[in-house]
């Protein structure tokens, strides 16, 4: 996966979709939802930082404390957002590619606009609810509990203790304990 940094793109900027592509991306988003328009990107310096391109076409970088600061980037960027809709059956990614030169965006074009199946998708994430709930249900059991509190808990602040005295004692001392306690190695 890796690290990334984040573009919003203001509402107000015009993005390169015709009407047919903007109804397919609405689509996804739903009928009582606003597509956000925040991407995703490496880009740049993939140091999860977040910038912001305005109406105008000018990337700002925003810095999690205070207002956003003007930027100088030269580069082409290509940014990203990847859409999930489970009643549609299908997660639509888009892509755009633009060419920003002294901090401002010269263009834009849609790179990718791609609907695939979520199949498999949404059938790890019931799979990965039904080991979650399952968990749950097995802990709400008073024989868990018993479990837990008689047995577990003691277990793991023991193993607790041992490492941390394992790591207070140099890889020196370990090694002639090693050889001592296992002498036919």
């Amino acid at each position: 996966m890796g690290m990334f940094d984040n573009i919003t793109v203001s509402q107000k900027y015009k993005l390169p979709l015709d009407s047919e592509q903007q109804e397919i991306i609405d689509k996804h988003v739903g009928k009582t939802k606003v597509w956000q328009r925040r991407f995703q990107t490496k880009s740049l310096d993939s140091l999860l930082n977040y910038y912001e391109i305005d109406e105008h076409g000018v990337v700002w970088e925003r810095p999690p404390r205070g207002s956003r600061v003007d930027t100088d980037i030269t580069d082409t960027i290509e940014f990203y957002d990847y859409i999930t809709n489970n009643k549609l059956k299908t997660d639509l990614s888009v892509t755009f590619q633009a060419l920003v030169i002294s901090g401002k965006v010269v263009d834009v074009k849609l790179v990718e606009l791609e609907a695939s199946s979520n199949a498999q998708r949404v059938a790890a994430h019931e799979k990965w609810q039904q080991s979650f709930e399952q968990a749950e249900e097995k802990r709400k059991k008073l024989s868990w509990k018993i479990y837990n509190w008689l047995y577990a808990m003691h277990v793991n602040w023991c193993l607790g203790k041992l490492h941390r005295i394992g790591q207070q004692l140099s890889s020196n001392a370990l090694t002639s304990w090693r050889r001592r306690l296992l002498f036919w190695d």
